[in-house]
């Protein structure tokens, strides 16, 4: 069985649709893996088609890459007591990064945590280092909060952390950065 017969059969809803859009498109995700640092204009093309997707402001996307990796594609945080965070030159030493160490981490230009929602959205670390499909389930992730509190402060600070006070404070640095690309 291939393997994206395999994510649609497990999957979430979310998974589902995803597992279908790379169906019809098979160079929307998997098929379309960025080498080395993505230019801004490929970085904001992917965010405004997201942004649009699922009915996002295109400025509070590129204000969390920002914040949460400054936009370099293949950012990693490992979490825990011993965090560290890296900064891999391209695709393949992420990956290599990423499966050295446990579950949870957070990878990619929105530093989607592995274990909280990539077992949840059916991807694998590998494919939340590509460009694209970080974004996506990134973008899907903070529809999600925005859907859940109703306003971008709650459903930023709850996209970073679940800890009201730790989420805004993020949230906080975020509208910095959005306040300096609206400008």
């Amino acid at each position: 069985m291939r393997k994206i017969e395999t994510v649609f059969i497990k999957a979430t809803i979310f998974s589902m649709f995803f597992a279908l859009l790379m169906a019809i498109s098979p160079n929307l995700a998997r098929g379309d893996i960025i080498e080395g640092k993505s230019t801004s204009t490929n970085l904001y093309q992917m965010v405004v088609h997201f942004s649009k997707l699922y009915g996002l402001n295109p400025y509070v996307v590129l204000a969390v890459i920002g914040q949460e990796s400054g936009g370099n594609p293949y950012a990693i945080r490992v979490n825990g007591k011993h965090g560290k965070s890296y900064i891999p030159d391209d695709y393949k030493e992420a990956v290599r990064i990423a499966y050295r160490y446990g579950d949870n981490i957070d990878l990619g230009y929105m530093q989607v945590n592995y274990k909280w929602w990539g077992k949840r959205l059916g991807l694998s670390k590998w494919e939340l280092l590509i460009p694209k499909v970080n974004i996506q389930a990134g973008c899907y992730i903070l529809y999600l909060m925005l859907k859940k509190y109703g306003n971008y402060t709650e459903a930023v600070a709850h996209y970073h952390s679940s800890n009201y006070y730790r989420g805004m404070r993020y949230a906080r640095s975020v509208a910095y950065i959005y306040k300096q690309l609206t400008e």
